[in-house]
């Protein structure tokens, strides 16, 4: 019934189409298919329903994914409300001794990065007994920790001497920069932690070059490029280390994309303006 455009060199691609399908009733289902120039990827089914804002389980899949759909009834005015993009997650352990089930990463001086999350321990029990959209999972931001904000020393302290955690999670969304680079002496206008540690590479600063260039010409805030954002993926392919993704930055010339991550914000007004956090309004 309807085929969006093919999105290139992304690892989440994402779409932003819309398309009003008729003849659709309650004794039905819509089904969704993914494709790459392999062949089919996933399939997810959908039973007719009055509107959605949420996750749908792509079946048949390698990996546990999922797609991100908004369906809203012809009838109604807007989407349904999405999920949201601030949180508070809460775990607790019986001593000390045991490990919490997940990685942080801890570049960033005012918030640690969710890097990984166990399946097992006290966070992934917490996860277990949540709906998907109050779940923690990789690359979500935590904020404060018990109440604890500004430094991610303070935040980690908490963790090491507390049984009982509250998190104030917030969302994050993936941005795609293209970029072209003349030579590996044109600046690329960021400035990187000394020593990088974790699988993204966190941006400590923006300065003149073509990061900087892009942002001018770039008007919607939520798609520019900022100081605390992560780059994940060089050209779609993410690396181990951000030692790596370094590498990959330091020599690169001509036309590549950028995959970058981003937090998205918590108040209504800023996400209703900005395109790149679609998926949190309505």
């Amino acid at each position: 019934m309807f085929r969006t455009r093919a999105v290139r060199n992304m690892l989440d691609p994402v779409w932003r189409e819309q398309q009003e399908i008729t003849g659709f009733s309650s004794n039905q289902q819509l089904e969704f298919s993914i494709h790459d120039n392999d062949g089919c990827l996933g399939k997810a089914t959908l039973d007719w329903c009055r509107g959605l804002n949420g996750e749908v389980c792509l079946q048949d899949s390698e990996a546990q994914a999922m797609l991100r759909l908004k369906v809203r009834h012809p009838m109604d005015m807007d989407y349904p409300m999405g999920p949201p993009s601030e949180f508070k997650f809460r775990a607790q352990r019986d001593s000390k001794d045991i490990k919490w089930g997940m990685r942080l990463d801890t570049q960033n001086t005012t918030r640690l990065l969710v890097d990984r999350v166990e399946e097992t321990g006290p966070i992934s029990i917490s996860n277990n007994e949540l709906l998907l959209e109050h779940r923690l999972k990789k690359n979500d931001l935590l904020v404060a920790v018990n109440d604890v904000t500004g430094e991610t020393s303070a935040m980690m302290t908490e963790f090491v001497e507390k049984t009982e955690v509250t998190l104030t999670v917030r969302r994050s969304v993936e941005v795609f920069v293209d970029l072209e680079r003349e030579s590996v002496n044109t600046s690329l206008g960021m400035v990187f932690p000394s020593k990088p540690k974790g699988t993204s590479l966190l941006i400590a600063e923006i300065v003149p070059g073509l990061v900087h260039d892009y942002n001018l010409r770039q008007k919607d805030e939520s798609l520019q490029i900022q100081a605390g954002d992560r780059i994940l993926a060089v050209n779609g392919e993410e690396s181990s280390t951000s030692e790596g993704l370094m590498n990959k930055l330091s020599d690169i010339t001509g036309t590549f994309r950028l995959t970058i991550h981003k937090m998205a914000p918590a108040s209504s007004e800023e996400l209703v303006g900005g395109k790149a956090y679609w998926y949190y309004v309505n």
